[in-house]
């Protein structure tokens, strides 16, 4: 959950490009959903460069628990305590949907970052990295549920949002279960303290959101009422057209129809 610096946002972009160029020879990494890149106790002796998909490190807490430390997504690296010469994972690392990643041997990655004199930006992206895990360990010990929910919405916000018209957009999926580890709270109590503080569960929190990127998705011209059910994560367009109906009081097709109306009647009065 790195928080956006400018510069530590333009190494990162630096980085990203430097690494796609460079370690093109790299072994590959292909992972399904939910499944492990590797676990807390593994040795292993490269850092990670996500090429795309989603990715969660996590460890386990004392009662069984997972405690979740960071959710990354394409031109992020991890694993990188190898550096230090550290060989044994302390985390796990979990794909969060179908992911690619570049491995990348500690020796080569430093040759990357010396080369193309990244060095000391890096020794600034680490701190920053440092300094959001002490947070979100500050968070998780000192922090009542109610200010660990909110810290952490927004904290997704910053690190995965997406800025639209109205808000912004978390557009990586996050199931209830993942957010609760993130809070550290049970599904059930995640459940009850999310009523209490936003007066709705959070799957109907979650569906308006997807609602109103409906809405704007539906406004672009050219857009399919097919193709922006896909995007938004319903598995077909009927169960979009029966979600949005119920959200919007009218068909997404209904609702494309009339917002075009308007948009031609505008334009028409400004001619005029």
């Amino acid at each position: 959950m790195i928080r956006q610096i400018p510069s530590v946002d333009r190494f990162k972009q630096q980085l990203s490009a430097v690494l796609m160029q460079e370690t093109r020879e790299c072994r590959t990494g292909h992972f399904a959903r939910r499944a492990p890149i590797y676990t807390a106790g593994q040795e292993d002796k490269a850092v990670y460069f996500v090429e795309r998909g989603q990715i969660k490190l996590l460890m386990l807490a004392p009662d069984g628990r997972e405690c979740l430390l960071a959710i990354l997504t394409a031109g992020d690296i991890f694993g990188e305590l190898c550096l230090s010469g550290l060989d044994e994972r302390t985390e796990s690392a979990i794909a969060m949907t179908t992911t690619v990643v570049r491995l990348i041997p500690c020796t080569q990655f430093f040759a990357v970052l010396s080369r193309n004199g990244l060095l000391e930006g890096f020794v600034q992206y680490l701190a920053v990295r440092i300094a959001d895990q002490q947070e979100v360990i500050a968070t998780l010990v000192t922090a009542d549920s109610e200010q660990r929910l909110g810290k952490t919405l927004l904290h997704l916000a910053r690190r995965l949002g997406k800025q639209d018209p109205r808000s912004i957009r978390i557009e990586p999926r996050i199931s209830h279960e993942e957010l609760a580890a993130m809070v550290h709270l049970s599904p059930r109590q995640l459940h009850r303290k999310f009523v209490e503080t936003f007066g709705t569960s959070p799957q109907a929190f979650i569906m308006k959101l997807r609602i109103q990127a409906a809405c704007e998705a539906l406004q672009h011209e050219g857009s399919q009422i097919s193709e922006v059910a896909v995007a938004l994560g319903f598995c077909d367009q009927s169960s979009f057209t029966q979600q949005f109906h119920k959200h919007m009081g009218l068909t997404p097709l209904k609702y494309q129809q009339q917002f075009r109306l308007r948009q031609h009647g505008a334009r028409t009065s400004v001619r005029l």
